[in-house]
């Protein structure tokens, strides 16, 4: 996060979306917040190994070896992380600013997108910023608005659908064959412009 000053291959060479999700990560692999299970939970059927039939036997060995390489290196990152240099203190402080700044009034939600809102929330409450009512209530109101209004199940959207829906219903009637000067479509794509420039004003 303190190298996009100086190198030219930056964060804001990344896509918004992927900022909007790698910053409060970065805030949460700084802090490593963790819960601790009861013991009647347990989560170990996420590592368990399955039963269906597996690649090819040259394929599965490839992968292995690559799994342990993988792992070997987070193995070793992990011991060296009482070794951080001191400049790693001012990093929270800088990365909070831009969290903070971005997740303000009108930015339509914290990246818009759930794993960027769910890790920002994550990222706020290790920061230090749950007990703030305005931050809470903003964030709980965020959040609430990709819940599904359905008494049958309860579901999550991944992003609002007034513009993912919007922009994929719009390819498929140009596909079609429905002409650009269809009232429909200019609605569709003036309002994907509204959006695309509320975004660019926010900095994501």
């Amino acid at each position: 996060m303190l190298l996009f000053q100086v190198f030219s291959s930056n964060i804001y060479q990344m896509s918004s979306w992927t900022r909007a999700m790698l910053i409060p990560l970065a805030i949460l692999n700084h802090f490593q917040p963790t819960r601790h299970l009861p013991a009647e939970v347990s989560l170990h059927e996420s590592t368990r190994r399955s039963e269906q039939a597996g690649p090819a036997p040259a394929l599965a060995q490839a992968a292995r070896v690559l799994a342990e390489f993988f792992l070997c290196c987070d193995r070793l990152l992990k011991r060296l992380r009482p070794f951080k240099s001191s400049r790693s203190a001012s990093a929270p402080a800088q990365v909070r600013g831009m969290l903070v700044e971005h997740i303000g009034e009108g930015s339509d939600g914290l990246g818009a997108i759930f794993p960027a809102m769910l890790n920002s929330i994550l990222a706020l409450k290790a920061l230090g910023y749950s007990n703030s009512p305005r931050a809470r209530e903003r964030r709980k109101r965020d959040f609430e608005g990709l819940f599904m209004d359905d008494p049958a199940d309860f579901r999550i959207q991944p992003c609002p659908l007034t513009v993912w829906d919007t922009a994929i219903t719009t390819i498929a009637l140009a596909d079609s064959g429905v002409p650009p000067a269809n009232e429909s479509l200019q609605r569709a794509g003036n309002g994907c412009c509204r959006k695309r420039s509320a975004s660019a004003a926010t900095g994501w």
